[in-house]
């Protein structure tokens, strides 16, 4: 069952016994939901096993993309061979190769991952294609406000996606049904 995200606000303020609350607020909190939830497990929607780029040679941090949750792991591609990197701590790391950068490059063998960059060794010595096997954040509901006014009162339109990705999953189960009283 596919819903646009008025007919789910309209939703949310049925089941509520509300309506005194904006069409922003309401998705300012559904999007709080989604967090909140997708905190709580590594949902399958939102598994990204194909982003891929290059590395650069002597190269040896680089950014996960921005929406990335969770690192699943990093496949090396060499040619038609490819391998799984193994993961190690920034610990492990910091006592192996305290300065990666100034080790001589190889194929990588080991990543690690600090923050929001991840860091390989040996730094590699050609510029090999890796995949990256994530979990993505869900992508937040968006309200889009138009000048159009009613009165005094401005009204405001809402993107009619239809909510068949992950946010129609999470929300179709009913988990934040708890959440609701707060709403």
């Amino acid at each position: 069952m596919a819903l646009t995200l008025a007919q789910l606000i309209t939703r949310i303020e049925d089941n509520a016994g509300r309506t005194d609350q904006s069409d922003a607020h309401v998705v300012d909190w559904l999007n709080d939901c989604l967090h909140v939830l997708a905190r709580r497990h590594n949902w399958r929607d939102l598994h990204k096993p194909d982003y891929s780029a290059t590395m650069t040679i002597g190269t040896f941090r680089y950014n996960f993309p921005l929406n990335m949750k969770t690192c699943h792991g990093i496949r090396l591609i060499d040619g038609s061979a490819s391998k799984w990197l193994i993961e190690k701590t920034r610990r492990w790391l910091n006592q192996y190769e305290p300065y990666p950068a100034s080790s001589s490059n190889a194929r990588p063998t080991f990543y690690c991952v600090d923050g929001n960059t991840f860091d390989l060794y040996p730094p590699p010595d050609s510029a090999y294609t890796y995949y990256l096997n994530y979990t993505r954040w869900p992508t937040n509901f968006i309200i889009r406000p138009t000048a159009k006014t009613t009165g005094t009162t401005a009204t405001a339109s809402i993107s009619g996606n239809t909510l068949t990705d992950t946010a129609g999953h999470f929300l179709g189960y009913g988990v934040i049904a708890d959440d609701i009283v707060n709403f």
